[in-house]
């Protein structure tokens, strides 16, 4: 019997992977940016209904304006929690003057009576705004003595608007340079014996009209200034380092500052198109030696200065 023939049993296959080589990455040289012309200067587009002095070579001819200035005082500001709130009004006959005590007036609690009882006495208690503002809580009997009138400040508006003549030099390299002062008024501060709250600061709201001719109205514009009060203790040791910031009276009673920052600024474009800073200043013998941002008010008296507005051109 022929043996079986038995094929032999093929092994197993299996796939390779096979890898192409990794190519280099050709590199090539970054182009440098051309550098391109710089452009010519263009003269701006002008629009001839806008007239700016401070740009065109043909000036605008002088213009006449009248600026009116008035103020009103606002926004006043005592620590906060304590009452009564200062008390606005529009004095019927004027703002207290020196050398003359101002009327009595009774402002929160009277300690006479009832002082739970708040009664105001003065303006009106819910008025925003007004030409005076009065604050501290009177009347009360103090070492035997009593006193009933509140502290006070009060702004006398100018008699008559103020004539300006806007104009620039003919020469487009010449800058305007005439710095106008524009009186606003007369500020008085009675500084009087009072109880607490004492006024912190109060807004002085400027409302300048620009009336170029026939009477009429360019433009108003309303530029608030913050004043601030510095209600100083009466005895000299009681204040910072045992002395007065400022000076004193015959009886050694320290006197209050009324201040305004000397950043506050505003610029108003006026009808001959250039644009002007306008600043707050005090002019007077109280106001010496504080470069017209305050002065000092003496104390239980009436302090006076002048209040100006100081217009200087930007270009």
């Amino acid at each position: 019997t022929p043996s079986p023939s038995k094929s032999p049993t093929a092994l197993p296959t299996f796939p390779v992977e096979t890898t192409s080589p990794t190519k280099t990455p050709t590199r090539r040289p970054t182009p440098k940016p051309s550098r391109k012309p710089a452009p010519r200067p263009t003269s701006p587009t002008r629009n001839p209904q806008q007239v700016n002095a401070c740009l065109r070579d043909e000036r605008p001819s002088e213009i006449l304006v009248k600026l009116a200035a008035s103020a009103r005082l606002a926004n006043a500001v005592t620590p906060r929690g304590q009452r009564p709130k200062p008390t606005f009004s529009d004095p019927a006959d004027s703002c207290p003057v020196p050398g003359k005590k101002p009327p009595p007036a009774q402002i929160g609690p009277a300690q006479t009576g009832d002082d739970d009882e708040a009664v105001f006495r003065l303006g009106h208690g819910d008025a925003d705004s007004g030409t005076q503002v009065s604050w501290g809580r009177v009347p009360f009997w103090y070492k035997g003595k009593y006193y009933d009138t509140p502290s006070s400040l009060c702004v006398t508006p100018p008699a008559e608007p103020y004539p300006l003549a806007l104009a620039c030099p003919a020469h487009p390299w010449r800058r305007c340079r005439r710095v106008v002062t524009v009186p606003l008024g007369d500020l008085s501060a009675a500084n009087m014996i009072v109880m607490p709250p004492y006024l912190q600061a109060v807004t002085l709201e400027v409302s300048l009209t620009v009336d170029t001719r026939n009477d009429a109205i360019e433009a108003t514009h309303v530029l608030p200034f913050e004043l601030t009060v510095l209600e100083t203790p009466n005895v000299a040791k009681r204040n910072p380092g045992g002395r007065c910031p400022g000076a004193s009276d015959s009886k050694g009673r320290c006197h209050d500052r009324v201040g305004v920052s000397p950043d506050q600024q505003h610029v108003v474009t006026f009808p001959n198109g250039v644009d002007h800073k306008i600043e707050l200043k005090f002019e007077g013998t109280a106001a010496e030696g504080e470069d017209g941002e305050g002065f000092w008010t003496k104390e239980n008296a009436v302090t006076a200065v002048s209040a100006s507005l100081v217009i200087t051109p930007m270009c």
